[in-house]
Order: C-alpha cells, then sequence, then structure tokens
C-alpha cells in the first residue's frame, strides 16, 4: 500500500532528538583522540543538565501539549500495534483509525452523556444538603453531635463543602478560565497535542529503538531489560486503571439504574474515579452510594434498611468481579501487594503530594521494587533477575555471567547489530 505522502512532514518535531543523538554518535571517531578526566567529564555532565534544565525552564510554557502527548502515545502505542497487526494496514491507517474512534467517542459522550451528568450533578448538589442533615439524623438522632469536643452539624459539613466548591470556583474562574477559554491559546496548544501524538504513535518503535542505542554498549542489555521491566508494570497499570474505570463505572450505572437509585450516573462516575484509589477508594464509592439510597424510596417496596443491605452487596459483589476476573486479566500480579504495604504507600503518597501522590503510590511502589531489586544485586553482586516484561522464559545457565543472568527480556532488537 502506498503511504500518503504528507505524514513525512511531521518527521522534523520527532526526529530531532534522533538526530541529536545521531550525531554525537558520528562524533565518537572524532572524541577518541581528545581523553577526558574524571573530573572532566563531571563537569561536562554538570554543565549539559544544568543547560538542559535552563532549556526545560524556558521553553515551560509550551511543554504541557508534547508532555501530553508522549503520555498518550506510551499508552495507546500498543492498541495502535495490534489494530496495524491484525488489520494488516501500516501504521499511519492504524493511528488514524484511532483517532478517528475515539472522536467518535468523545462526540457520543458529549452528545449524549453529557446532559444527562450535568442533569443529574445538579440534582445531587441541590439534595446534598438534606442528604448529610438526613445522613447524620439517622446515625446519631439529630444533625449534630459532639466529637472530641469538636460540635459537628450537617449545617457546618454543608458550609464547607460549599466553601471548597466557591475555592475551586474562584480558582478555575479567576486563573484557569482565562488561561484555558483564549480561542487562540486553546486552538494552539490542541494543534500542538494532536500533531505530536499523532507522530508520536506512528514512530513510537522507531524513537524505541533510537533511544536504546543511545545506551553506551556495554550497559546496553541490561539498561534495556530493567526499563522493559519498569515498561512492563507501568504500562499494564495506566492502561489497565484506564480500563477498569470505563468498566467499573459502566457496570455500577447498568446496576444502580435497574434497582432505581437516584444519581446513577454521577454516582457510577465517581466509583469508576475512586476505584483508582486501591482499597479505600471502593470502601468510600460504596459508603457514598449507601447513603444516597438511604432515603429514597425504591420500585420494590423495600424498607431503607434492606435497600441499603442491597446495595451494599451489589457493591461487594462487584469487588470480588474486579479482584477475581479484571484485574488479574487486564493489570495482571505485576503490581500486586501486602494490603498493609498498599495502604502504607497510598497515605504516604497522600502526605507527599496529596492526591496525586495517592493515585500514583501503588505503581511507584511497584517501579522502585524493579529499580532497588536491581540495585540490590549490584551492590552485592549477586545475580538478580528482573521480573520479564513477557511470557516466562527458562533461566540462564549456571555458568553465564551475572550480566546475562538480567537477560530476560530484549525490548527491541538492535536492527544494526551494533553494539551486540
Amino acid at each position: 500500500m502506498k503511504f500518503p505522502r504528507f505524514w513525512k512532514l511531521g518527521y522534523g518535531a520527532w526526529e530531532a532528538p534522533c538526530a541529536i543523538i545521531a550525531v554525537v554518535k558520528d562524533t565518537q571517531n572524532v572524541a577518541n583522540g581528545l581523553r577526558f578526566s574524571p573530573r572532566a567529564k563531571v563537569v561536562t555532565i554538570a554543565i549539559i543538565a544544568l543547560a538542559a534544565v535552563v532549556f526545560v525552564f524556558a521553553i515551560r510554557g509550551i511543554l504541557a501539549p508534547f508532555v501530553w502527548a508522549a503520555i498518550v502515545a506510551y499508552v495507546f502505542n500498543p492498541v495502535v500495534g495490534w489494530i496495524s497487526k491484525k488489520a494488516r494496514i501500516h501504521r499511519f491507517w492504524a493511528v488514524a483509525l484511532l483517532y478517528a474512534m475515539v472522536g467518535g467517542a468523545m462526540i457520543w459522550v458529549v452528545m449524549y452523556v453529557a446532559p444527562s451528568l450535568r442533569r443529574e450533578t445538579e440534582q445531587f448538589q441541590h439534595d446534598l444538603p438534606s442528604l448529610i442533615s438526613g445522613l447524620m439524623t439517622y446515625l446519631v438522632g439529630s444533625d449534630s453531635t459532639n466529637i472530641l469536643g469538636y460540635n459537628v452539624s450537617s449545617q457546618a459539613i454543608v458550609a464547607e463543602l460549599t466553601k471548597s466548591s466557591n475555592g475551586i470556583a474562584s480558582y478555575v474562574g479567576g486563573y484557569a478560565i482565562p488561561a484555558v477559554f483564549s480561542a487562540i491559546h486553546i486552538l494552539t496548544k490542541l494543534m500542538m497535542f494532536m500533531f505530536a501524538s499523532f507522530y508520536a504513535l506512528l514512530d513510537a518503535d522507531r524513537i524505541g529503538t533510537t533511544l536504546r542505542q543511545a545506551i553506551p554498549p556495554a550497559a546496553r542489555d541490561e539498561i534495556t531489560d530493567l526499563g522493559a521491566s519498569i515498561d512492563h508494570v507501568l504500562g499494564r497499570w495506566v492502561r489497565g486503571q484506564l480500563l477498569l474505570l470505563v468498566i467499573m463505572s459502566a457496570a455500577t450505572w447498568v446496576a444502580l439504574s435497574l434497582l432505581g437509585v437516584k444519581y446513577a450516573l454521577v454516582l457510577a462516575l465517581l466509583t469508576g474515579v475512586l476505584e483508582l484509589f486501591p482499597l479505600v477508594g471502593p470502601v468510600i464509592a460504596g459508603a457514598i452510594a449507601c447513603g444516597v439510597a438511604l432515603f429514597q424510596p425504591n420500585q420494590f417496596g423495600w424498607n431503607s434498611q434492606t435497600f441499603v443491605a442491597a446495595i451494599a452487596a451489589l457493591y461487594t459483589v462487584l469487588r470480588y468481579a474486579e479482584d477475581y476476573f479484571i484485574i488479574p486479566n487486564v493489570i495482571g500480579r505485576a503490581v500486586r501487594f501486602h494490603p498493609l504495604v498498599v495502604f502504607f504507600a497510598l497515605f504516604a503518597g497522600g502526605s507527599i503530594a496529596g492526591m496525586l501522590g495517592m493515585f500514583i503510590a501503588v505503581p511507584t511502589l511497584a517501579i522502585l521494587k524493579n529499580v532497588m531489586g536491581y540495585l540490590y544485586a549490584k551492590i552485592v553482586e549477586e545475580p538478580e533477575q528482573i521480573p520479564a516484561a513477557g511470557p516466562t522464559k527458562e533461566p540462564a545457565p549456571a555458568e553465564a555471567p551475572v550480566a546475562n543472568s538480567l537477560l530476560t527480556f530484549r525490548a527491541q532488537p538492535n536492527p544494526s547489530g551494533e553494539g551486540e
């Protein structure tokens, strides 16, 4: 199939780093006549690092579209590869097909889901004070109570929630809206993102091979395998979390709608988002749904306690289905830890970086496990098997050197054979 010519126009954006690497490699023969002392090497690396920091700081205003493009390319690269392989089409058409599917899904969400979501959200915000008051009355017998010397009332809780909401709205209105909703600004950033993500997806394999060849030959195999193990953990977690959010939101929405629970769409999306936070997220989502169901009539003629028990049972079933069917097949066991370790990591991440820290706590822990295992093997000079990023392979022979025992997976073959 003849490939469209206009795609070549985008090569300049993503071939720049590759060209720089090629120039550096081509000048190695010239540099062979000049040997740097250890101090000169340290000073050179420090100057380059400082220049890189200054450069990144200078262009920080345009970095966001390229960072998001890199994230999108990382997440969807396997999807593009699968489409290209199964449909036997060039990656260009696979990327174009992916863009069409995502664009169609976004149009469907805007046209059919967004109006219902907005309507339910407004109704939920309107009914939230009465829900909190009713819940406190049900639990403690009145709409106020004393906890550790502090008077807690439904009015105080509603006032605090309103204050937080107004603070967020004030920030968005005062800072985000003027920056984001400038027509030229947002259009430019969107075009940069679309352009960068398209060519990042198109040349993802080529970029990976070039980066691998930039690693010094002596360390190339080990660093490649360590990177492959990290990619295996991080890639499965990111894609798994996105798929988990969609699956759990859809399943919860269907189930709550069948039971006739109010705000089913809002609760379903909230459940999907909270599923991204292990252990505590699903419990909070179930508690919110039960609290909402406690003060509404149901179509089955059940009393409120029975209806709440049905909602709790629903969330329990969904949780077990997630643990035994979805997570093992979507995310795998690459990021599975003891619950106490996960609990500690969540709150440690929260204390360091807030909600973002809690969100990335578990994959960061899994990555640190791989990196620390590698460093431990280097420190004690013992072979350490980096977790394979693919199907399990036979262990290396006993007489193999330590470096070869680490080669459980080769992320990208070296087509030129250089450094092998």
